[in-house]
């Protein structure tokens, strides 16, 4: 029996839906400095060439991902799956530790299938300790994976603030069955490798209710929090542990009644060279609906409008309500979501609703390219220059 592990574990989840690479890896670190990784791959080709990459920043603004480690090269069996057994050059502690860093699964060519966050593992082989500890971060990320019987998409970003720390997050496909909302905690380890919650331990640090809004967003804003930290050695630091998100059921009066866990996921390192004010907007998880915007305080449709190139009655006609109402922590439309047809391009599209390419641009993420068949874009005419299928005005001049 040992007194501690050195232990991290990694839960695979795939990079777009549809992708069907699944499987865990544990990384353990022995007492002479050897770091071992085990596990089970599945939903492989077999006439194919994988990798496993060990990247610093699992995510990232500017494509700056640090350093990145080809961990090794391997096929799959006729089944589709592959026993990983490998040493690695790597360790569990210190300034060169692996948790909190990303694994990416690629094929060859560099596509990558899949990716999980390396956690602290809760210990095995009668260890009462895992003393595996990340390096320290600034920046973190957190993509959910669901792990019971619905699909929840989704994720949480945190940074330093002058008083705290800002928590952040945007969940989807929440289901609607809920009675006393959905709650936040963070958990001691960061290990959910068989797929179950039993091995995220003791609950570190109760985080407050995520709030659901009118399009069934689940939001979440926690600022100046003391609760948590990125201190590696307090007992509420979250990098490389788990949070797991709760529903709530409660009894016909409001009593609470019981908490079922539905997803979790596990902080990761983010590059760190992005303003914390410019990250706590652009590096949460792309919005629920498309064409939305999640209102924040002192938010209006006339800021919103002014934020994406629309007036704000074009705005006000895709919401309900009145324009002047506080909307703070709902989603409002800033544009029509319209999906690119067969034998249209973007310059026919432009050109049929009288957009401007810079307006279009500042309403689709900066974008002006790379957009096919089927895609999902953000329209807001501009009816004095639109036109018909014909090619007629839609209005007179």
């Amino acid at each position: 029996t040992r007194a501690e592990d050195l232990l991290g574990a990694c839960y695979f989840y795939p990079e777009t839906s549809g992708m069907s690479s699944t499987g865990s890896l544990i990384v353990q670190q022995s007492a002479n400095g050897t770091t071992t990784l085990i596990g089970r791959l599945g939903g492989l080709d077999f006439t194919e060439q994988y990798q496993l990459i060990l990247q610093q920043y699992g995510q990232s603004i500017s494509s700056q991902v640090g350093e990145s480690l080809l961990l090794l090269t391997f096929t799959a069996s006729a089944s589709g799956e592959a026993i990983i057994s490998a040493e690695l050059g790597t360790f569990l502690q210190g300034s060169e530790s692996a948790i909190a860093k990303t694994l990416l699964l690629q094929a060859s060519g560099g596509n990558t299938l899949a990716r999980c966050q390396i956690g602290i593992a809760k210990p095995r082989s009668g260890a009462f300790l895992n003393a595996a500890l990340p390096t320290t971060y600034v920046r973190a990320f957190c993509t959910m994976v669901s792990l019971a019987d619905i699909t929840v998409t989704g994720g949480f970003i945190a940074a330093p603030t002058d008083r705290g720390i800002r928590l952040r997050g945007r969940v989807c496909q929440l289901p609607s069955s809920s009675s006393g909302g959905f709650r936040v905690k963070l958990h001691q380890y960061g290990d959910f490798h068989d797929g179950t919650f039993s091995h995220v331990g003791e609950v570190v640090a109760d985080l407050g209710q995520l709030e659901v809004d009118n399009l069934n967003s689940g939001n979440y804003d926690l600022i100046d929090s003391s609760a948590i930290t990125f201190d590696i050695n307090s007992p509420s630091g979250f990098m490389g542990r788990s949070l797991v998100l709760y529903n709530s059921s409660t009894t016909a009066d409001g009593t609470p009644q019981a908490e079922s866990p539905i997803a979790s996921c596990i902080f990761g390192a983010h590059e760190p060279n992005v303003d914390a004010t410019v990250f706590a907007d652009i590096g949460l998880p792309a919005t629920c609906a498309p064409c939305t915007w999640t209102m924040g305080p002192q938010e209006s449709l006339f800021t919103v409008a002014e934020q994406y190139g629309n007036d704000w009655m074009s705005v006000w006609a895709l919401n309900r309500g009145n324009p002047d109402l506080d909307f703070a922590g709902t989603s409002v439309y800033y544009a029509h979501p319209y999906r690119i047809a067969e034998g249209e391009t973007l310059e026919t599209v432009l050109l049929r609703f009288g957009m401007q390419e810079s307006t279009f641009a500042r309403m689709n993420s900066n974008r002006t390219s790379g957009f096919i068949v089927g895609d999902t874009i953000c329209i807001a005419p501009n009816w004095l220059d639109a036109v018909d299928r014909s090619g007629a005005q839609v209005c007179d001049s």
